[in-house]
């Protein structure tokens, strides 16, 4: 039980953990989402000067050198000041915590900033052509607002994700406008469009009504509504009608009706009121990311203190649980305790509950119960032993004195036959003294037998020696007749 409930701690410690890592995760997103949303805040006020000053170059470089000089001069540093502040606001922003790719759309943007003061030298001093020029300040522009457009993958939140989509695309549509100025110019300047220029203001064109397309499918209802509201009016009116110019008149032919400073001064007025719309996307998106962070701090808050009130229930349960076991369990230890010395008196605790402390407490009453049983087997075996032991030596006392009698008996018996013993032995004595007499005179007679035997055996010794020594000579002499008659036949 002990363990389940650490268990259940333990899942409570590391359900909370993931709950609150998860929020705190938000969290942070949340917080890198809104700084990354303010930078690009700044580098969309930076991209709203550089359309400018890319602009006024393409009039300087197209009127040679004798249009917007002093305007140029003046949009430069103001350039340089929205330039100043996007720099400080990148140093306050951990680009480390975000992604390879946005940090190197950063760098990208960072190093065309560097490169601008030898472009702009090159413009002033008429040694770069007007597409030169438009293509630096585009790529520059391009890189900048990658930041913007990176800024969707960070987010996590499907309403930021729609806000973030709908404002890079109208900063695209803001950037393209930026691009039909910078085109426009050029041409209403020279009079007319090289099939380059015409090609590119076409394209311009094209691409701004398709992100303008996807700013209004991403939009919500009010901004789209902002939107349309203010694209619309006598400046709308007549940017359409200098459009209509130049389209229609195609490449190279004469721009008539076209001046380079009214076509810029209407597209500089559109992309102003653009820049009212960009503000509210800006204000929206900066709001959106304010209540999500705010929402994200609640939940991570509210989150907090339910982790810890499940905390505190699931400590205070298992004391309870605890102490609902461990207080049977130490009385049923010291029953067991007291059983095994021999109190078989001792009552077993928790009997009357239903769970497992109870079946110990049954289990515990059966071992008591047969250790009594037992005990009283013993009691029983051993009473049984001592009676035997009565028995036995009743019966050995009775067969001692039953002994006792018949030795006795006995020994009366052997003590008469002793007597009786005695009297035979002396009739024996006397015999044996009448034997002895008798034997002396065998002896005697013995001895002159023996004689008689030692005569006869020296006689018969001496026949054996006669009877070998005539031996001898009869092998002596069938020796002697051999060889006479070995002679005799080889004479013959």
């Amino acid at each position: 039980m002990a363990f389940a409930i650490a268990l259940l701690i333990l899942a409570v410690l590391v359900m909370s953990g993931l709950v609150i890592s998860q929020q705190l995760q938000t969290v942070r997103q949340a917080d890198r989402l809104q700084a990354l949303s303010h930078y690009s805040s700044r580098i969309s006020d930076l991209v709203h000067e550089l359309p400018k000053e890319r602009g006024m170059s393409a009039l300087f470089i197209g009127g040679g050198g004798q249009q917007m000089g002093h305007e140029l001069q003046a949009q430069r540093r103001d350039t340089d000041g929205q330039i100043a502040i996007v720099r400080d606001t990148l140093r306050g922003l951990a680009l480390s915590d975000y992604s390879a790719e946005l940090r190197q759309n950063v760098e990208k943007g960072l190093a065309g900033l560097s490169e601008l003061e030898g472009k702009r030298a090159e413009v002033t001093g008429l040694r770069i052509v007007g597409p030169d020029s438009f293509r630096f300040y585009t790529s520059l522009i391009t890189n900048l607002l990658a930041v913007p457009q990176d800024s969707v993958k960070v987010s996590a939140s499907p309403a930021v994700t729609a806000n973030l989509l709908a404002y890079y695309n109208f900063l695209a549509v803001m950037e393209r406008a930026g691009q039909e100025r910078a085109t426009g110019s050029a041409g209403s300047a020279s009079g007319r469009f090289a099939p380059a220029q015409y090609r590119t203001l076409l394209t311009i064109l094209a691409e701004q009504g398709a992100y303008l397309l996807a700013f209004q499918s991403y939009a919500t209802d009010t901004q789209r509504n902002a939107a349309q509201q203010t694209l619309s009016g006598p400046i709308i009116t007549e940017t359409e009608r200098l459009r209509r110019i130049a389209v229609e008149a195609d490449a190279e032919k004469p721009l008539s009706g076209v001046n380079a400073r009214e076509w810029f001064k209407a597209t500089t007025d559109r992309i102003d009121l653009m820049r009212t719309i960009e503000d509210v996307l800006q204000h929206d998106l900066a709001a959106l990311n304010q209540a999500n962070a705010a929402e994200a701090w609640k939940i991570l808050s509210y989150g907090s203190a339910f982790t810890f009130a499940m905390l505190m229930a699931a400590l205070i349960v298992g004391f309870i649980l605890a102490r609902g076991i461990t207080r049977p369990i130490t009385s049923t230890k010291e029953a067991m305790r007291a059983l095994s010395r021999g109190d078989l008196s001792t009552v077993i605790p928790g009997r009357d509950k239903r769970d497992e402390i109870g079946t110990m407490a049954e289990a515990l009453e059966v071992f008591c119960k047969s250790m009594m049983e037992a005990e009283e087997l013993r009691k029983a075996q051993e009473t049984q032993k001592q009676r035997a032991a009565e028995e036995r030596r009743i019966a050995m006392n009775a067969l001692a004195d039953k002994f006792e009698e018949r030795i006795g008996e006995v020994v009366n018996n052997v003590t008469t036959a002793s007597s009786q013993l005695q009297g035979t032995a002396a009739d024996m004595a006397r015999a044996a003294e009448e034997t002895s007499g008798q034997s002396t005179a065998v002896a005697a007679a013995s001895e002159q037998v023996k004689a008689n035997v030692q005569t006869v055996a020296s006689a018969t010794e001496e026949l054996t020696a006669s009877i070998r020594e005539i031996a001898q000579r009869v092998a002596k002499a069938s020796r002697m007749t051999n060889e006479a008659v070995g002679q005799a036949r080889s004479s013959t």
